[in-house]
């Protein structure tokens, strides 16, 4: 089985460096979202939320994940926004998503949502915009339509 971690460069870098260090032969690390292009599992925790629109980049591939797997997931029953997320010394915009509109994006691609769930660990409060907080983030699992007609 073979792990291919796509982060922002400078993380990639690091993950290259302690493939090396360790003969990690299993793992790839990189920064281009076109490594999972025919890859039958897409796993994310806590960063989709700078990804703007995933459906479609997951879309164009020629054979898309059969199977999603994403938690740290921020979604909520409003519209869509952008904000900043306090990094400590940094901050860093995401997308807080409309829940109904992101799961309809992930069937509009072909994929049954199987679960969804609540991830506690997480939220996003906005200051002064308590309407736009975040009281908890979320997790789903999904399976392409024609992975399930082959798993029966």
């Amino acid at each position: 089985m073979e792990w291919i971690i796509c982060e922002v460069p400078e993380t990639a870098k690091i993950g290259k460096e302690l493939r090396e260090s360790r003969s990690a032969n299993y793992l790839f690390f990189t920064s281009d979202w076109d490594s999972f292009n025919q890859k039958d599992i897409f796993i994310a925790s806590g960063s989709i939320q700078y990804v703007q629109d995933l459906a479609t980049t997951l879309d164009r591939y020629a054979q898309k994940p059969k199977y999603l797997l994403i938690n740290r997931l921020p979604l909520y029953d409003s519209r869509q926004f952008v904000t900043l997320q306090n990094g400590g010394q940094v901050f860093y915009p995401q997308f807080i998503f409309n829940k109904t509109e992101f799961l309809e994006s992930i069937r509009q691609i072909g994929s049954e949502v199987i679960d969804v769930w609540k991830d506690q660990n997480d939220n996003c409060h906005v200051p002064f915009y308590q309407d736009r907080s975040v009281n908890f983030y979320s997790g789903l699992y999904a399976k392409l339509k024609s992975s399930i007609d082959d798993d029966e």
